[in-house]
């Protein structure tokens, strides 16, 4: 089978962990035999020292400028001759897989092709942009009644990451929405990088993982972090991930909480890596406001990190309270504090939600996953030709 998939963002130019997922499930599909064409944005100013992808094909579509790194790859494709080649290379595909909702490049592009050919997969919908209100909400309004939900709504089949997401997809009007969760493969750990291990090394140490932006919620690990010092704790707040255009605010709060050298805020870190700084954490915090369906969960309970976690969004489709994580109130730091504290008293709930956790994150392996995508593909193909 051709397949496409249309997506906002591939390694090394993404900014969030959907990159990892659609790398993922490219490479995955090639290796069930089907081939694939991926075409991704190639945003303003972002990186360009990637080596050609083995066994697909990518094309990268230039975007407009992004005015802030929060939206870099949420920008409209500029007009030329990759976008041509994009539209015609979708267009010669069986099956186009589309990914992500209000995505410029995803909805511009899908609007050239035929929508019985398309499968759109939801990893949730953009919230923060209507809630913030003003000019850019009354903008992002216009702009979804014109084209954003234009694809979503036409799609011939609509998939969701998470039951959660699926909900709201069916109070959109696709009712017809059937899930498909992201799909991992645990990365083999790596020995830290030594500026990395010299942080690990400052002592014991809970993490937080994820794109620096208000939606995950670091300011509430920090305020948890301030209360288990309070009560005497020398635990430290390790963060990783790359600004979003929100790391000034998180550090200034730092300062505010007398933090400043208990929280470090590590940036960017390889994958491989952040499965020994999880091994080795006391605890993984998921402190996220939103969330559809976190693949920096599914890295802790694979690495056998305690994991606490937002009760929110897909978390209840991964996660089970007291079986393998402990679920936490989003933006309520005591919550995150006393679940801390609950697992250093209590080793055989930690040893068991570990245990349990790395049982749960098998049945999220990508042949698994993959398999759930081909079948969908199947169908649409198979009416296609009916």
């Amino acid at each position: 089978m051709k397949i496409g998939l249309l997506v906002p963002e591939m390694p090394p130019d993404a900014v969030g962990g959907g990159g990892v997922v659609f790398d993922a499930l490219a490479r995955r599909l090639v290796a069930d035999g089907h081939a694939v064409t991926v075409v991704a944005a190639a945003t303003y100013r972002g990186p360009r020292d990637e080596h050609p992808p083995d066994g697909f094909e990518l094309i990268r579509v230039p975007e407009l400028a992004h005015p802030t790194p929060e939206y870099r790859t949420s920008m409209p494709p500029l007009p030329g001759r990759a976008l041509v080649r994009a539209i015609r290379a979708l267009r010669a595909c069986d099956v186009v897989n589309a990914h992500g909702y209000a995505c410029p490049l995803v909805d511009v592009i899908g609007a050239f092709l035929h929508p019985r050919k398309i499968v759109f997969t939801l990893h949730g919908f953009l919230y923060t942009i209507p809630e913030r209100g003003g000019a850019l909400a009354a903008a992002y309004n216009l702009y979804d009644r014109c084209l954003g939900a234009r694809v979503f709504r036409s799609a011939h089949r609509v998939t969701a990451v998470s039951s959660a997401v699926a909900l709201a997809a069916s109070e959109r009007g696709r009712p017809d929405c059937a899930v498909i969760p992201n799909g991992f493969a645990p990365p083999d750990p790596r020995p830290l990088a030594p500026e990395i291990a010299r942080e690990a090394a400052r002592g014991p140490y809970l993490l937080c993982i994820g794109r620096l932006q208000w939606l995950k919620g670091f300011d509430t690990a920090m305020e948890a972090l301030a209360l288990l010092r309070e009560r005497g704790s020398r635990l430290r707040l390790l963060i990783a991930g790359r600004d979003g255009g929100y790391e000034t605010a998180l550090r200034q709060k730092a300062e505010r909480l007398d933090l400043a050298d208990a929280v470090s805020f590590l940036g960017f870190v390889p994958n491989d890596q952040i499965a020994t700084l999880l091994a080795a954490s006391e605890a993984y915090l998921l402190t996220s406001r939103i969330e559809a369906l976190s693949v920096s969960a599914m890295e802790a309970l694979s690495a056998g990190a305690p994991s606490i976690l937002s009760k929110v969004g897909g978390m209840p489709d991964i996660a089970t309270d007291g079986v393998n994580a402990i679920f936490a109130t989003p933006e309520v730091p005591a919550t995150f504090a006393d679940a801390v504290e609950r697992l250093q008293r209590d080793p055989e709930l930690r040893d068991r939600i570990v245990a349990n956790g790395r049982v749960r994150v098998r049945e999220f392996a990508w042949p698994r996953i993959a398999r759930l995508y081909e079948a969908t593909y199947d169908e649409v193909l198979a009416s296609m030709r009916a």
